[in-house]
């Protein structure tokens, strides 16, 4: 059977990027090509952000255990086991993955070809 621990990760929204290019060749020998990458500069969202699981100093020990217990709560039979630890939330702030997001902004370019 399958198990896992209940997430505390926020979803994070979709978001589009768009990017212009042009290539015009001028004359045999000469080339030019030109482009914005991210026209609209939009920004990802921030990825890594959790809501946390954490220790409420208001509660006595017992409590909070019994709160961390009730993540699973019906939902055992799915193979939910509930978390060991505690953990603090994270705005996700500066953990933006490059990888799979533009995180640097707009940008622009210019290259040319020359043949001889």
């Amino acid at each position: 059977m399958l198990s896992y621990t209940p997430s505390s990760a926020v979803a994070l929204d979709s978001y589009d990027v768009f990017d212009l290019s042009a290539y015009w060749t001028i004359n045999k020998t000469l080339s030019l090509r030109l482009g914005i990458d991210n026209v609209f500069n939009a920004d990802p969202s921030l990825s890594t952000t959790t809501t946390g699981r954490p220790y409420d100093p208001g509660l006595s020990a017992a409590d909070n255990a019994a709160a961390i217990a009730a993540l699973c709560a019906g939902r055992e039979a799915l193979g939910c086991v509930k978390p060991t630890t505690y953990s603090l939330g994270s705005s996700g702030a500066g953990n933006t993955s490059g990888g799979y997001y533009d995180t640097l902004g707009r940008r622009y370019y210019i290259g040319v070809k020359a043949k001889f």
